[in-house]
């Protein structure tokens, strides 16, 4: 029992620097959510995802609740105008929207949705870390992942950008 209580205090000691950034960053960015609004993409991003979100949860949605309830499934199946972008981060936007917006009106229509592109990146940069830090250890994960994570064009697309970020964070 002795020793594994040095060896748990040096992991916190080596992991610690980046526990307490990565916490500042995380918050960082969910504060800043409403600084961003809507961009090109997001009238066929939101409705073509929440089309297909409402077909998968089998009809509870309440078109009443949002703006992005304009399209059938049918119709987001058959889109080809607007966007080619994956659906999987724009699923779980739509996912974030009707918690947050439509059920629990913590957030407005568009943060909402953003706020699951912001969840796709938080957790990415966490993901980054821990495998940079396998690696090269963690100071170089550290630098790696400050680096990363503050290029102004992430900071600039966290929020609002359907494809890209999303996309190099699978």
């Amino acid at each position: 029992m002795r020793d594994s209580a040095p060896s748990h205090r040096r992991r916190w000691a080596a992991h610690g620097p980046f526990l307490l950034l990565f916490c500042i960053y995380a918050a960082w960015l969910l504060v800043a959510l409403p600084q961003y609004g809507v961009t090109w993409d997001v009238p066929f991003e939101f409705p073509r995802a929440t089309a297909y979100l409402n077909h998968f949860l089998s009809g509870v949605a309440d078109p009443s609740l949002s703006p992005w309830h304009e399209m059938s499934y049918e119709s987001a199946k058959a889109s080809t105008t607007g966007s080619s972008n994956g659906c999987l981060p724009s699923l779980f936007a739509a996912l974030t929207g009707k918690i947050f917006f439509e059920w629990w009106g913590l957030l407005d229509h568009v943060d909402g949705y953003h706020l699951g592109l912001t969840l796709i990146w938080i957790a990415a940069v966490a993901h980054f870390y821990w495998r940079m830090q396998a690696l090269h250890g963690p100071a170089h994960a550290l630098l790696a992942t400050i680096i990363l994570g503050c290029s102004p064009r992430i900071i600039g697309h966290v929020h609002n950008n359907m494809k890209d970020l999303p996309c190099m964070a699978f």
